[in-house]
């Protein structure tokens, strides 16, 4: 379903973000 792979494509992004914060 599009909404699951919005969903996992968000998180994802979440925890790029965070990962990115940690390192930076």
């Amino acid at each position: 379903r599009l909404v699951l792979k919005a969903l996992l494509i968000r998180i994802q992004q979440k925890w790029g973000q965070e990962e990115k914060e940690e390192q930076g």
